[in-house]
């Protein structure tokens, strides 16, 4: 809550990830969250913190930017798949200060979500979406690194997992 330079922000933010077994880290990137971002790029493994695809106006091409943007948009979908992912029973939150807060969220007359002083419930959120994309990108890294049919057949299990993550962050029926 503002207590932290951003940039240690970023150091800290790589400690707690080499603890929990070099964690996937999503930082948010809005103001000082690219201080933060640059300080964790610098020091972590790239294929390990949240990147999401922008448009660089000025070299006109996507390119990949560390940390996750929030907007009045991305907040929407952030709060969306919480709700869907709590409603599902995918999470169980044991914190009563984090569900007081995300009790207390307010819309304004655009149906914008103030989430202004949130900081627990969008880490939650943010999480989620790191989570989605950690998933994937783990799939992804263990089908470049599979040689031998052990392997094969875990990747083969793990898509499975993967196909039914995704079924239920859709909301799509089972599949009989």
């Amino acid at each position: 809550k503002g207590k932290i330079d951003p940039d240690i922000v970023g150091d800290i933010t790589a400690r707690i990830g080499w603890f929990y077994n070099e964690a996937f880290c999503c930082v948010e990137a809005n103001n000082h969250g690219v201080s933060t971002n640059k300080s964790l790029s610098n020091q972590y493994s790239h294929g390990r913190i949240y990147q999401a695809k922008t448009l660089d106006k000025i070299e006109e091409r996507a390119v990949d930017r560390f940390g996750f943007y929030t907007s009045s948009k991305s907040k929407k979908v952030l709060i969306d798949d919480g709700k869907k992912i709590i409603r599902e029973g995918t999470v169980t939150i044991h914190d009563r200060d984090m569900i007081s807060e995300m009790l207390s969220l307010k819309a304004d007359f655009r149906g914008n979500v103030l989430t202004t002083g949130a900081d627990k419930t969008m880490s939650f959120l943010m999480g989620i979406q790191a989570w989605k994309c950690n998933y994937e990108y783990a799939i992804r890294t263990r089908r470049r690194e599979s040689t031998d049919s052990e392997a094969w057949e875990e990747e083969r299990r793990e898509e499975e997992r993967a196909a039914e993550f995704n079924r239920i962050m859709s909301g799509k029926p089972m599949a009989s």
